[in-house]
This record gives structure tokens, sequence and C-alpha cells, in this order.
């Protein structure tokens, strides 16, 4: 019988683990936050990419839903950012080391002192292209407007409305936290689907190991066959 050739995939880590690698989001869930502060708060950067992240001074004011720093569920409002990338920060520089070099997938270390309670973490974020967030950041940018407006006539829907009337307050309030639990369903619906897909990319690269392994051996008795023959 003929042998015949066959072409073998690369079977070494490559282009194909970069695209189901995938951080899976520490279990702690801290729910994000929006608005409180009526005038001062600056987005994290100003670039091409985002963590999502918008600063009080040094604090943070919020959270975009659906966003590195939400999606990590180790931030939220009131949170202070003491350090990043091992570098101090004040009001006038922190803006600036959250931005960074502005890469897309570029990583951020967080020194962040929680405050509730008191205890000083370490957060990773991987920045993401801004323009994917554009809607969202829009979409907080008008809650957070919604909520100075309920803040300034709070005292007047109190005297106005029912007692079982829902402030506006607290109907932004809901409806962020409903944003943030949709994003949260999201994002972790897509890291089930990669991760399944990592299994089953390894299955098959492992599944192809052996078929070459056994390709091999079956080769080696073909030659060692024909050299018997040869010698008869």
């Amino acid at each position: 019988a003929q042998s015949v050739g066959l072409r073998r995939v690369d079977l070494s880590l490559g282009i194909w683990d970069q695209l189901i690698s995938v951080e899976i989001p520490r279990q702690n869930r801290e729910v994000a936050n929006t608005g409180g502060h009526s005038s001062g708060p600056r987005p994290a950067t100003k670039g091409s990419s985002t963590i999502g992240l918008s600063v009080y001074g040094t604090h943070v004011d919020y959270v975009v839903p659906g966003g590195p720093a939400h999606l990590s569920q180790m931030l939220e409002k009131g949170d202070e950012i003491c350090s990043v990338d091992g570098m101090a920060v004040d009001m006038s520089n922190v803006v600036g080391c959250l931005q960074g070099a502005d890469f897309v997938g570029s990583t951020v270390c967080l020194k962040v002192l929680k405050h509730v309670t008191g205890q000083e973490v370490d957060v990773t974020l991987v920045r993401v292209p801004k323009s994917s967030m554009e809607n969202l950041v829009r979409t907080f940018q008008i809650i957070t407007l919604l909520k100075q407006n309920g803040h300034t006539n709070e005292a007047y829907e109190q005297r106005t409305y029912t007692q079982d009337h829902q402030l506006t307050m607290d109907l932004v309030d809901k409806l962020v936290l409903l944003i943030s639990d949709v994003q949260i369903e999201k994002h972790t619906s897509e890291v089930h689907l990669k991760t399944q897909f990592a299994q089953l990319y390894e299955d098959l690269r492992s599944h192809l190991r052996q078929a070459y392994d056994e390709i091999d051996v079956l080769k080696a008795l073909e030659l060692s066959n024909g050299e018997y023959k040869e010698h008869v």
C-alpha cells in the first residue's frame, strides 16, 4: 500500500491561544454606583482606550457597567486610588497615570483603599477601546444628570407626591443596579462560552497530538517492514 502524506496542524501555542485567553473575574461582587458629585468628576482616560472609570480627585466617582473597572467587581464609588503602576497619585496626576500609554490591551495596576472596609487591595485592569463603551458612557452621563436633578428636586417630590410614590433618585439607583446586573450576566455568559471553547480547543489539540503519535508509530512500522523485506 502506498503511504499518504499528511499535512499536520501546528499544535504549538500561538494565535488560537491568544484568541481564547480570558480573565475570569473575581467572585467578591461589589455593586457599581453612579452620580453623587455635582461637579468635578473626570473620566479616567481621554485617549483611544478606557478602563470605564471616572474619578473625583483620587476617589472613584463611578464605574461604567460593562467596563473593565465594573467587571473586575473590585471597585465602587468612594474607593480611593492610592497608586497606579507603583506610582503614588494625587489630584494633579491621577488621570494621566490611569491613562498611561493609552494602548488597548495594556494593563494598569491600582492600589486601592476601600471606603467601606478600609482595606487596601490591588486591582489589575485591562484597557479596552473607548469606542466600544461610548454608548454606555453617554448613558451614564445622562443618568448622572438625572440623579443630580432628582437630588435638587427631592424636597419638592417629597412634599408633592404620596408616600408610596418612588422618588427620582430611588428610581435612578434601581436603574443603575439593573444595568449593572445585565452587564455582569452578559460578561459571565461570554466568559462561560470562551471557557467552553477553550476546553473544546484543548481537547481537539490533544486528540490531534495523539493521532499524530499513532501515525508516527505506523510509519515507523512501515519503514521497518520495508527494510526487513529488502534484507529478505
